[in-house]
């Protein structure tokens, strides 16, 4: 199952998705743009991941993981996704799983 924040600020967003990836970035000496292509991401999407505006889909958090060398799990994203929905409490998720809703 993959989740999508659909754009709905939160500080704490920004705070946490600062803290890990981009310590990964300072400590292996990388740029977003560097690592975005070892990850095959688009830049623009990943500084968007970076900043806390969105959250990746599971495809994608996976590309995350195996660029960093697992130093990034993909557990990271799903705690940035419960962190988010406690905080602002009118974030929007989106599942990639069919329901009762989408079905109607």
């Amino acid at each position: 199952m993959a989740f999508l924040l659909l754009p709905k600020e939160s500080p704490c967003a920004i705070s946490t998705s600062m803290s890990l990836f981009h310590r990964y970035l300072n400590k292996t000496d990388q740029t977003i743009s560097s690592f975005a292509r070892k990850a095959e991401i688009s830049q623009n999407y990943l500084s968007e991941l970076a900043s806390g505006k969105k959250l990746p889909s599971y495809k994608t958090a996976y590309k995350i993981f195996r660029a960093s060398g697992g130093e990034i799990p993909m557990s990271y994203w799903a705690e940035r996704a419960d962190m988010d929905d406690k905080v602002s409490h009118g974030a929007t998720f989106k599942s990639s799983e069919p329901t009762e809703q989408n079905n109607a």
